[in-house]
């Protein structure tokens, strides 16, 4: 059972679907990497505590962060607003 997954600093673009059917995942780090968008499938992470993505180059943010109950800490510093 994955709990914790740090991806952080990998110059990562796109995330692969299959990440978000990790429903006992309870921290990810996205941060530093080169992340535009998130899909949508990341309201499937039911179980995430701690989400970080500061430092990506992110534009928007998908609605579906509003499912995730259980988050706590949420980095979003240096997000791209255009």
């Amino acid at each position: 059972m994955l709990r914790i997954l740090t991806l952080s600093n990998n110059k990562i673009r796109d995330l692969p679907e299959a990440l978000f059917n990790a429903v006992s995942l309870e921290k990810l780090d996205l941060s530093e990497n080169q992340l535009k968008v998130l899909p949508s499938s990341v309201g499937n992470l039911k179980s995430l505590k701690h989400f970080y993505v500061q430092d990506n180059n992110l534009i928007s943010l998908p609605s579906s962060l509003g499912q995730l109950k259980q988050l706590i800490t949420f980095g979003i510093e240096w997000l791209l607003y255009h």
